[in-house]
């Protein structure tokens, strides 16, 4: 059972428990008892106002005072203050039209301090924007939400947080902060919707050690380092992304069980999608072209699929697959690549299997496609319905243990083809 109501500061009273009697009425109908419940027994929900130039920490503090969950309204206005949330209860703090929370100007010499800080609970913090300080917001402990926040122009990150349970972030800005837009470092889940996190020092979005990360129809763009970097993680699910000229690669994953990636647009970064100790990866509906380096560069995975992608115009491979046991690629056009359309190397691993259906490799700087073996072997290789032509070097300079061919086009490329 819950209940609202609007306060100003002033306690609660309370009620104690009791209950009335059953008894008849002069009908003869036995009454049911009536059971009041304690005011400890039930889940306040309080309301806290704040208007321009009053203070929020004293909000704030009086929240963390009250049972129950709390909400603290901010009227429009700027509101010049750093403050601490530390509420055992879920709170959220609610802008109210144009909200703006900026840091307090530093001491002479010193450095502004992060504008937010939140220490465990519950918190969510909807309709603000936030700016001037070293972190814009400065997160351990608890659980996060952020809806419908600006956090920028900040010296340090717009968000830091550590040892977190869940961190969800949708409709939101990350912008022209110092260092990360948002940085993420230990939670169970970590979820990012409709989210612009642009030219931010480093990275748009870092992740450290999570459980689960979906990061979904949002934009990272001009970063000083990559768009979105995540290192360590079980499942990552980046869906309906754009990833655009940043110094670093569009998406750079590290250590996870499970990437999928779908309809997801990286050009002008350095590799478009850079996948590192990857278990299984899945990759549909890809766009990665113009970048500085490879469109897609995956090292020591286990299962690679990639169906329906483009990777055009990179400045060494179209696709740069390495050490991966099993690789199967349907609908693929990689062309016009500085390097090859499509390399396999099977360094110190071998690469079982390799499957391409529905390929075009053409108008690449070296070969259309190219499997090496330095010191692993390439098992079985199938080609159905591929085109390798008009390449530099060869159409196909293919090692393997055995290959099968049908339908393959191979012609007028500057070398003539390597085969098994």
């Amino acid at each position: 059972m819950s209940r609202e109501k609007t306060r100003s500061f002033v306690s609660p009273v309370s009620l104690s428990p009791g209950r009335v009697t059953a008894r008849r009425s002069s009908q003869g109908h036995r009454h049911r008892p009536l059971s009041l419940e304690s005011l400890e027994q039930r889940r306040l929900l309080t309301t806290f106002h704040v208007a321009e130039g009053g203070s929020i920490q004293d909000a704030l503090d009086a929240a963390a005072a009250s049972p129950g969950a709390d909400t603290v309204l901010l009227s429009p206005g700027t509101y010049t203050e750093n403050f601490k949330i530390e509420d055992d209860d879920a709170l959220t703090l609610l802008g109210t039209g144009d909200v703006t929370i900026q840091a307090e100007e530093p001491d002479e010499g010193e450095d502004p301090e992060d504008v937010i800080k939140v220490k465990g609970g519950n918190v969510t913090i909807q309709n603000v924007s936030i700016t001037g300080g070293d972190d814009g917001i400065d997160a351990q402990d608890g659980d996060l939400t952020l809806i419908g926040v600006d956090v920028s122009e900040n010296d340090g990150r717009g968000l830091e947080s550590d040892d977190m349970g869940a961190v969800t972030i949708t409709n939101s800005n990350f912008s022209n902060n110092g260092n990360d837009g948002i940085k993420v470092d230990g939670a169970d889940t970590v979820l990012i919707s409709n989210v612009n996190a642009s030219g931010n020092g480093d990275e748009g979005v870092e992740t450290e050690e999570i459980g689960s990360v979906t990061i979904l129809n949002s934009n990272f763009s001009g970063n000083d380092d990559h768009g979105i970097k995540v290192e360590v993680a079980d499942t990552v699910s980046i869906r309906n992304v754009v990833s655009t000229d940043n110094d670093g690669d569009g998406i750079k994953v590290e250590e996870a069980d499970s990437v999928i990636i779908d309809n997801f647009v990286s050009t002008g970064n350095d590799d478009g999608i850079d996948l590192e100790c990857v278990v299984s990866v899945s990759i549909f509906n890809v766009t990665a072209n113009d970048n500085d380096d490879e469109g897609l560069e995956i090292d020591d995975s286990d299962s690679v699929l990639v169906i329906n992608g483009t990777f055009n115009g990179n400045g060494d491979d179209g696709i740069d697959i390495d050490n991966t046991r099993e690789i199967t690629v349907i609908s693929v056009v990689s062309t016009g690549n500085t390097g090859s359309g499509f390399q396999v190397e099977a360094k110190d691993v071998d690469t079982e299997r390799i499957t391409i259906i529905d390929g075009l490799f053409a108008d690449n700087g070296e070969d259309g496609l190219q499997f090496t073996e330095e010191d692993g072997t390439i098992g079985d290789v199938t080609l159905t319905r591929v085109v390798a032509r008009d390449n530099v070097e060869s159409g196909l300079d293919i090692t393997a243990a055995t290959l099968s061919q049908r339908r393959v086009d191979s012609d007028d490329n500057g070398e003539p083809d390597n085969l098994p």
